[in-house]
């Protein structure tokens, strides 16, 4: 890949780019080299693509006409620029044109998984490596952008080669690595400010981060509970591989700080294993959660939300037809009546 900087253009940098940074520097933190690139831009590289095939197929595919292929050739598969430039080899564009048409890099949100009771100085998030194999395009195999970063820096912390080795490894260029911080405070994912208040929470994978620092944020003050009735519906693939916190989990379990804890694995045929997912879960416990339901509990969904969040909100309106013996169309204006009130709230992500 081979970029060109001309001084024939002059235009004002974007203001998320520095200008007294390196390219490396600017590449690595201030722009989004992974998103899809658009249209405008395609028709824009094929301007600086020398071979006449490379050129047309761009245009085509920048075109009114060639939508349908943008979409599968370019945003279904998640093409970025890299996987564009590699496959279109003539193509060189000066590097202020990239600069000019990448979207600034967004910061990653991951709910906070500790309790600021615990340790007022640090926090805990989770997170799942996002591993995406070559093809379709795709010219190398990649991880996600945050959590592939995250997974390296992490790895350093957790290294198996000898403390020794570690040391000798050190010299006068080590640095020190800095992890930019964004806070955004939802503004109805919250847990009820009266303990006593049901909560049912539903999280499976790493969906479960933010109930674990409920549950050791609600153990401080087990003292004051005078009512508890706290739900928790996990989802993982194997009870022995995956299964996010399961000491901790049943420690609150066994402490009384998490009454209800209901567990699904997806990939296990044992004849213990009563449900693999979570819906199902939620339906098999139909009556008790109505109960909590009237009782004022507020529901709390956090993880997937192209499949989990939808499934989820289908059970429990199946949850209220069968415990009121209401119409579909009914069952569902209660739920968003839920909705409405903030106590059905999701906080999901794509």
């Amino acid at each position: 890949i081979h970029f060109k900087l001309t001084t024939s253009i002059k235009k004002n940098l974007p203001s998320h780019i520095p200008s007294n940074k390196s390219l490396r520097f600017i590449f690595s933190n201030c722009v989004e080299i992974r998103s899809i690139p658009k249209k405008i831009l395609l028709r824009i590289l094929a301007e600086y693509t020398s071979n006449q095939d490379e050129k047309n197929c761009l245009l085509f595919l920048s075109s009114t006409n060639g939508s349908k292929y943008y979409t599968d050739c370019i945003r279904k598969p998640n093409i970025s620029i890299l996987d564009i430039l590699l496959n279109f080899p003539t193509c060189s564009p000066p590097v202020e044109i990239l600069l000019e048409y990448l979207p600034s890099l967004k910061p990653r949100f991951y709910s906070v998984s500790s309790s600021p009771l615990e340790d007022p100085t640090t926090f805990k998030i989770v997170f799942n490596v996002i591993k995406v194999k070559r093809g379709e395009g795709r010219m190398l195999d990649r991880e996600g952008v945050c959590t592939g970063w995250l997974n390296k820096l992490s790895s350093q912390f957790h290294s198996e080669v000898d403390l020794s080795e570690q040391f000798s490894n050190l010299g006068l260029t080590s640095t020190k690595t800095s992890v930019y911080v964004y806070k955004r405070t939802s503004n109805y994912f919250r847990f009820p400010s009266n303990l006593d208040t049901p909560v049912i929470m539903v999280g499976p994978g790493t969906g479960l981060a933010p109930f674990i620092g409920y549950l050791q944020h609600r153990e401080k003050f087990q003292s004051e509970i005078k009512q508890n009735d706290v739900w928790l519906f996990y989802g993982c693939r194997w009870s022995s591989r995956d299964y996010l916190y399961k000491s901790e989990l049943q420690r609150l379990k066994e402490a009384g700080i998490l009454t209800h804890l209901i567990v699904s694995h997806s990939q296990e045929t044992s004849c213990f294993v009563q449900s693999r997912y979570v819906h199902e879960s939620i339906r098999q416990h139909a009556s008790d959660l109505f109960e909590a339901i009237n009782n004022g509990a507020k529901i709390l969904v956090c993880g997937d939300a192209q499949h989990m969040a939808h499934d989820v909100q289908h059970a429990f309106i199946d949850v209220v037809i069968q415990c009121l013996g209401i119409s579909e169309i009914e069952a569902k204006s209660f739920i968003s009546k839920l909705q409405s009130d903030h106590r059905y709230v999701n906080d999901v992500w794509i």
